[in-house]
């Protein structure tokens, strides 16, 4: 087993120990989707599912983003009318804001990504599409456990 120096290990490429690794849609590593190279051909049944895929992203995203904006304003709309149950209706609103942004920032990505797979926006963006997309879910999760601690501690 021979020693390498840590420069020789950066300089090793990892086409000598995988040849496909280039190619790989989604690789090891935190921000490895900014990476992927993989396209994939027309003919195959593997684009007509990325095709079909890409279709029912971008209905959750027109149907999600109008759904969220009427929820968004009927909370607005029902803490000037009636300043009752307002811990409810905040926790509603914070609900359709963290999915309203999990639409804006993750849902047009994925279609984009489900369509061609290679990473086209740069690598802060990547950075931040996996922040919004951690950060949008918690804050569903959280809000929800919220939402049903308020309804059991009510009831």
């Amino acid at each position: 087993m021979s020693n390498i120096t840590e420069q020789e290990f950066d300089n090793i490429s990892l086409t000598t120990f995988e040849p496909d690794a280039e190619n790989a849609t989604w690789m090891s590593g935190n921000c490895s989707l900014c990476d992927s190279t993989t396209q994939y051909s027309t003919k195959s049944s593997r684009a007509i599912t990325s095709y079909v895929a890409a279709c029912i992203c971008w209905m959750i995203f027109i149907v999600g983003v109008a759904g969220y904006l009427l929820v968004m304003a009927v909370v607005i709309w029902k803490l000037v009318k009636s300043p009752q149950h307002q811990a409810m209706t905040i926790f509603v609103g914070s609900l359709a804001v963290s999915d309203l942004v999990l639409l804006l920032w993750v849902t047009w990505i994925n279609a984009l990504l489900s369509v061609n797979p290679e990473w086209m926006f740069g690598h802060l963006v990547c950075q931040m599409y996996v922040l919004w997309r951690s950060l949008t879910a918690d804050c569903s999760i959280i809000t929800l456990m919220f939402i049903s601690i308020d309804r059991s501690v009510i009831s």
